[in-house]
Parts: C-alpha cells; structure tokens; sequence
C-alpha cells in the first residue's frame, strides 16, 4: 500500500491480556508505519485506559478513553438500530488542550469491538455513558 493515505487506528494487545497480566496498546499511523504509540512502555497498560459502556432498547455505545500529556484520545463504538435498518458508527475523537476537538471516523471495514476491554480496563467514573455507576468488581 506504497502511498497510501489511509490511516489505521487500532487497539492492540498481547494474546494474554487480563487487569493483571499482558497489556494493551493504542497505536495510530499509516500501513507499516506508527506515528503514535501509546503507552510506550508495555508494562501496567490496563490502568491506563478508561472503559464506559450504555445500552438500552436497539442502542448500545462504548468508549474507551486515555490521556497522553494534556490531549484526552477517546476511541467510540455506536450503533442505534430502528425498524430499518441499525447505523454503526466508529471512529475517534481527540480533545486536545487548547480545548479543540478532532474527530476521525472509521471506514466500514472497522472491526473488533471495544466491549472486550471491559472486564480489563479501569472504569471511567466521569463518562456520560456509566450515569449509572461502575460496576462492583
């Protein structure tokens, strides 16, 4: 893919990965070259990232969010389905510290789901989508 000029976003992570063992990467940049890396180091990741879910009747949304110096990178998973059809959308929004916002959306080839870090990334308390509190574990 010699000049292409799409970009990958992904969420990576050792083949073992629990709260306690393994880790999980973010990592941003075009076909066989990362520009973005994060964290840097592959020990301790799980704390690192924030997971928040919501669902209700045909509407389910995940986030999973992480900080890197004053930026907040937050990586989303929607989809609202109707009588009609069901509408996904994923992409990444980042905040940065001049109070900005991006936001890049996936193609539809996106895959994988971001429900997978639940049981391993730190709840996020100040997420809209965990109104209803973090659950006990």
């Amino acid at each position: 893919m010699r000049g292409s000029s799409k970009l990958v976003v992904s969420l990576c992570g050792s083949k073992v990965v629990t709260r306690d063992e393994g880790y999980v990467q973010y990592r941003f940049g075009r076909p066989g070259k990362i520009e973005l890396e994060f964290p840097a180091s592959t020990k301790e990741t799980q704390q690192r990232f924030r997971y928040a879910h919501y669902s209700r009747f045909q509407v389910d949304r995940s986030e999973v969010t992480f900080d890197i110096n004053k930026h907040s990178y937050t990586l989303f998973d929607s989809s609202e389905a109707d009588e009609k059809a069901v509408e996904r959308v994923r992409g990444i929004s980042i905040a940065l510290s001049t109070k900005a916002k991006r936001e890049l959306l996936c193609g539809s080839n996106a895959s994988g789901s971001l429900a997978d870090l639940e049981p391993i990334a730190t709840c996020d308390k100040d997420s809209p989508l965990n109104m209803a509190g973090c659950p006990v574990k």
